[in-house]
């Protein structure tokens, strides 16, 4: 259900918290959008929380050493080690599918520099998905 706004053409939209009968120009009345970003704050801590005890694992050590061994350039730039310090990127971030942790075809090599650059990359199409 779309409404205008006083003429303006500016369309309006029940808030999309069940049971809100509010309208609103965004997703969530403001009311609803503070809960919101409340727990998508809180989400994201215990993500991370518990993404970052899965990289401190002896199994992720010795797979990343094998992933960085059978493949020891970036993917992106061709840097070489010991030249640059290489990391195992997820294609496929864990958050979104935790069995693809171990897999090879999930992963990449990169440098140091171009894997901020991915990771950068996903985090702002991430924003730009959940703010439409």
């Amino acid at each position: 259900m779309e409404r205008h706004k006083g003429g303006l053409g500016i369309k309006k939209r029940l808030c999309g918290w069940a049971g809100c009968s509010r309208l609103t120009d965004k997703y969530y009345c403001p009311e609803h959008e503070k809960i919101a970003k409340a727990r998508r704050k809180q989400n994201a801590y215990s993500n991370a929380e518990h993404n970052s005890s899965l990289y401190k694992t002896a199994e992720w050590r010795r797979f990343r050493a094998d992933v960085i061994a059978s493949h020891p350039w970036c993917s992106v730039c061709g840097a070489r080690s010991p030249d640059v310090k290489l990391e195992v990127h997820h294609i496929v971030p864990v958050r979104d599918n935790a069995l693809l942790m171990y897999d090879r075809l999930n992963v990449m090599v990169l440098c140091t520099s171009c894997h901020a650059a991915e990771t950068q990359r996903e985090v702002n199409e991430r924003k730009r998905r959940r703010d439409r």
